[in-house]
Order: C-alpha cells, then sequence, then structure tokens
C-alpha cells in the first residue's frame, strides 16, 4: 500500500486527530552533498519534517520524517552542511510526497479549480482552488502552439481607419460572422 516509503524505515504509524501518523526516517549511515557530490558520514543535527501524503481509504496520511543535516567533509565545497533528500518520496521544501503531488496533478488537469476541489475533499484531501491551479504542470517549452486566429477576434487591417470598426456606432464587427457578429468596444 506504502511503496512509495520503501526507501524509508517506518519507525510507528499512530492515530493523530482523525489522521494517519506515520513516524519514519532514512536508512542509509551516510549521504551526499548537494553540491559536491562528496558522502559524508558526519551528522551535524536532525530535525522533523511533516509532509502531507496521498490518504487510506479516506483517512488523511501524514508522514513524519526525521531528517539528518550532515556535514560537507570536502574543503574545497562551498557548501558547510546539508539536509539528506529521499529520492522519490518528495522534492526539497515539499510540504507534499511525489505521489500526492502527481494525483493532484491529474485532477488539476482534468478538473481544476472549484469541481478538483470538491473531489479532492471526497478523496479525503484538503487542498483550496487556488493551489489546484498551482498544482498545474508547467508546460514543456515548445509544447504550446500559436493560434491560428480564430474565434471572436476584431478585424485588423494594414490599412489606417479600415480596422472593422463602424464609426457611427462604435461597434467591432467579426470574422466568424456568427450570433455575435458585432461586439461593442
Amino acid at each position: 500500500m506504502f511503496l512509495h516509503l520503501a526507501v524509508v524505515q517506518v519507525e510507528k504509524a499512530t492515530e493523530d486527530g482523525g489522521g494517519l501518523l506515520v513516524s519514519a526516517r532514512v536508512k542509509t549511515s551516510e549521504a551526499g552533498c548537494g553540491a559536491c557530490g562528496t558522502l559524508s558520514q558526519r551528522i551535524h543535527s536532525r530535525y522533523r519534517r511533516r509532509l502531507q501524503d496521498m490518504t487510506c481509504g479516506e483517512v488523511p496520511v501524514t508522514i513524519e520524517l526525521e531528517v539528518r543535516r550532515w556535514f560537507c567533509v570536502n574543503l574545497d565545497c562551498p557548501v558547510r552542511t546539508f539536509a539528506e533528500q529521499v529520492a522519490g518520496l518528495a522534492r526539497p521544501y515539499a510540504r507534499r510526497t511525489s505521489a500526492l503531488r502527481r494525483l493532484l496533478e491529474h485532477i488539476a488537469l482534468a478538473l481544476a479549480g472549484r469541481a478538483g476541489a470538491h473531489l479532492a475533499s471526497q478523496l479525503g484531501i484538503t487542498v483550496s482552488r487556488s493551489l489546484l491551479i498551482r498544482a498545474l504542470p508547467d508546460p514543456e517549452i515548445g509544447s504550446i502552439a500559436p493560434t491560428a486566429g480564430r474565434g471572436h477576434h476584431r478585424r485588423r487591417s494594414s490599412r489606417p481607419g479600415h480596422d472593422g470598426a463602424d464609426p457611427w456606432t462604435r461597434t467591432w464587427s467579426t470574422r466568424s460572422g456568427g450570433a455575435h457578429d458585432h461586439i461593442t468596444r
């Protein structure tokens, strides 16, 4: 059920105010510096990080992860201490697991704002409609093609005064010729 937690050691799971609190820590005894890649075994300190995870049934799940800060042993590295990162569990500084982030992306792509927030609440995930909009993935560069200029656009002309506007009624005619063939300026 919690396959994404295979990279950490789960210490205990307790009920926490209507939800499930999973306490975990990283299994490894060393970590690599993010700046230079040097492996270190010198622990600087520890702190706890809370991550919202996918629900178990309709019960919200929170992962309380014990994160260690390490000394970088490379004297030429500009970084003196660094926090260990758990690959696949969450991005740095994230408040949600990668699995929950992907689920929210799919909900946001399918339904977006208010409807997506309603579906998420039915699944036991507390999320606002504006957060769902922010959860949308960034488009890849070059994947958005410019439109061909169809729809209700003002008629443009290269000649001054010939832009499709009626000077007496101050309305614009559109190219569509449909039900909205005159749009008031």
